[in-house]
């Protein structure tokens, strides 16, 4: 099967839950294999406060819901491209966002058992990624594969570098996006050197509700600390992926980075990535 083929066949593959999460995420492995993100229980209602950023996948906005701020990102794509070549932003960040939550899961059941996660240090190929990945499921933990290799990397709650949190996807639908005009939100913004129109439109946006994390300077060290991690737990950073992407050492962009089930992963020679690198 040709690139192309893969790529247009990744895209019809489920990547959201219908109900929302009870309790913590799950760990089994059948769950890491196929990602799935699940629905936000609370997106309703919010109100806009401020543009945070655009780009080519879509823009981001500081919201507020039950008194508290969120970052909600609205994708500019409510369907795959057709562009065989092109992924698929929505479903990318939700799949990556399931992960995330999963991996979280993992190290927090090790530490509460006072042990660890035990990861390959220098991860080269696409299989490396994957067993690396698995070591988070249940049945990677229950197996140890890497537990007695003098080198391995032992993540702990207290070791593991912070992940962006992620409530789950929701939907924005058209009078959302006109109280958000009315409150400020541009109608016309460049994303990645692109005139973009923001406007009521007649259906519903994907979006998903991420953390909101405030205005902080990028430091070099936790965020090589963040990229190590990232790289060993199985992902892999596009390229280019640009300094204003991470803030504090937390990756913003969950489209910057691919999980080894996505068809553009690349899984060999894979190398360790690098802060100086950032564009």
């Amino acid at each position: 099967m040709s690139f192309l083929q893969r790529t247009s066949q990744f895209k019809t593959r489920p990547f959201q839950h219908h109900q929302p999460l009870q309790g913590d995420a799950p760990r089994a492995w059948e769950n890491f294999r196929q990602p799935k993100l699940w629905p936000c229980p609370f997106a309703e209602g919010f109100e806009w406060e401020a543009l945070l950023g655009a780009g080519v996948d879509g823009f981001v906005s500081q919201v507020t819901m039950l008194g508290r701020s969120y970052a909600l990102k609205v994708f500019w794509n409510t369907v795959p491209p057709l562009e065989p070549e092109r992924y698929w932003a929505f479903q990318r960040e939700c799949q990556n966002a399931a992960l995330f939550e999963m991996i979280t899961s993992a190290v927090h059941a090790a530490s509460d058992q006072n042990d660890a996660v035990y990861l390959h240090p220098t991860p080269s190929t696409q299989d490396d990624a994957i067993q690396n990945l698995r070591a988070f499921s249940d049945e990677g933990r229950q197996d140890g594969q890497f537990r007695n290799l003098p080198e391995a990397v032992q993540v702990t709650a207290k070791t593991m570098p912070r992940l962006r949190r992620c409530y789950g996807w929701t939907t924005v639908n058209p009078t959302d996006i006109t109280r958000a005009i009315t409150r400020g939100l541009p109608r016309r913004l460049h994303a990645s050197d692109v005139l973009r129109t923001i406007s009521p439109g007649t259906g519903d946006r994907n979006a998903i509700v991420y953390e909101y994390i405030p205005d902080h300077k990028t430091g070099q060290p936790a965020t090589q600390e963040a990229m190590d991690f990232l790289w060993r737990a199985g992902f892999q950073l596009t390229f280019p992926t640009r300094l204003q992407d991470w803030r504090d050492g937390v990756l913003l962009d969950l489209s910057a980075i691919r999980c080894p089930w996505h068809p553009g992963y690349v899984g060999m020679g894979m190398t360790r990535p690098m802060f100086d690198h950032l564009a």
